[in-house]
């Protein structure tokens, strides 16, 4: 099995990154579709909270471009906005279909994860593994009816569970907006 090795540099500027991402949760969805491996004839349900995320870290070189993804907007003066879901997991079980204790990953995070590239990603990606890592390897989807698929991949988020999302939330979404521009104009950031 391969790794990947980063540097302190990266580390201290992954670290840089995420005091420069707020993000305000805009509410909680039901993401359907998940199956266990072992039993594939129950279907499960997950809950995932969602978040405005407003990336200051303007003009990012270590960013990629804002394209196909869903809520994400680059801002006149470098800075972005989005959406990014976190995925339930119950602190004391590990279960993500019985929560009654919620834990999820850190939202910057996972912006991160999903909008930035090379080793500040990995760093991201790793910070993450650790609470979905169960989910990954136990669970699946069945995207064609079939065939089991990986379970809640970046292109299934993007594709299934964030423009309906986004479109449920889109009244919070505006507010949360309101209420940032508002900060930034009176901050200065």
């Amino acid at each position: 099995m391969g790794y990947t090795v980063w540097t302190d540099k990266d580390l201290e500027k992954y670290k840089k990154y995420v005091e420069n991402i707020a993000f305000e949760q805009v509410g909680i969805i039901s993401v359907n579709g998940i199956f266990n491996k072992q039993d594939p004839t129950r279907e499960l349900r997950c809950s995932a909270y969602v978040f405005r995320i407003y990336d200051a870290n303007r003009y990012c070189p270590d960013r990629a471009k804002m394209i196909n993804n869903p809520g994400a907007v680059m801002d006149p003066d470098g800075s972005c906005r989005g959406v990014a879901l976190a995925i339930a997991k119950d602190s004391k079980t590990g279960s993500f279909f019985q929560v009654n204790d919620s834990n999820i990953a850190n939202p910057a995070a996972i912006w991160i994860r999903r909008h930035y590239t090379g080793n500040i990603q990995v760093i991201a990606d790793y910070v993450i593994a650790g609470h979905e890592k169960q989910l990954h390897e136990n669970y699946c989807t069945y995207p064609d009816g079939r065939t089991p698929g990986p379970v809640l991949t970046q292109e299934h988020l993007d594709r299934y569970i964030l423009p309906p999302a986004i479109k449920g939330l889109a009244d919070e979404i505006a507010k949360q907006d309101a209420i940032w521009e508002r900060k930034k104009t009176t901050s200065g950031r």
